[in-house]
């Protein structure tokens, strides 16, 4: 296992105080536990993570071209006559 720093041991103290879990391995256990099935359900459920999904958004829209930049929009092209 890898070392932990300061801070989380200290978390993995008082979680133990708690009576929740009976040692800090068994927290341990349930943080990543928590973390794969997380990790699961986001992969399986195919939503990106939310700097992932800007990059793909960011890729989509440089991919595509611009419409027609000399179409005419105005107001007499759209309704012609029928606006009077």
């Amino acid at each position: 296992m890898t070392s932990l720093s300061p801070q989380n041991e200290e978390l993995l103290r008082k979680l133990v105080a708690t009576g929740r879990f009976q040692s800090e391995d068994a927290a341990l256990g349930e943080a990543i536990r928590l973390l794969v099935e997380q990790s699961e359900d986001t992969a399986a459920s195919g939503v990106l993570p939310p700097m992932e999904w800007v990059k793909e958004f960011d890729r989509i829209t440089a991919s595509r071209t611009a419409g027609n930049p000399h179409m005419d929009d105005s107001r007499e092209s759209i309704y012609g006559d029928r606006g009077l």
